[in-house]
């Protein structure tokens, strides 16, 4: 089951990839791959009690009008977790978080 979330922000694309590359940094999610040209960086969270860990794509694309949107999809890393529902989803916020702590 994976989980999609969206979010706008006022910054162009460029600045926001470099300011979620540095957010992540010493998080708990590992970098797996980046790539600033297409504005992608994917990487995967740890286990936890309830989860074998989540695998994250996070994509980040300019706006026509200005700024920039970052849309995260984040799934379990096994297909027969059926509780890690709730993981996911605090992955998802989790990551939100950081970047706007750094961007504030």
């Amino acid at each position: 089951m994976s989980i999609e979330q969206k979010k706008a922000y006022n910054l162009d694309k460029k600045k926001l990839f470099e300011s979620l590359k540095d957010a992540l940094t010493g998080s708990k999610f590992t970098v797996k791959s980046r790539d600033e040209a297409v504005g992608k960086i994917t990487v995967t969270a740890p286990p936890s009690w309830f989860s074998y860990g989540e695998k994250i794509e996070i994509i980040i694309s300019a706006q026509e009008s200005g700024g920039s949107i970052v849309y995260i999809k984040a799934e379990p890393k096994v297909f027969f977790n059926l509780t890690s529902g709730s993981s996911v989803r605090k992955d998802i916020e989790g990551i939100f978080l950081l970047l706007d702590k750094r961007i504030s």
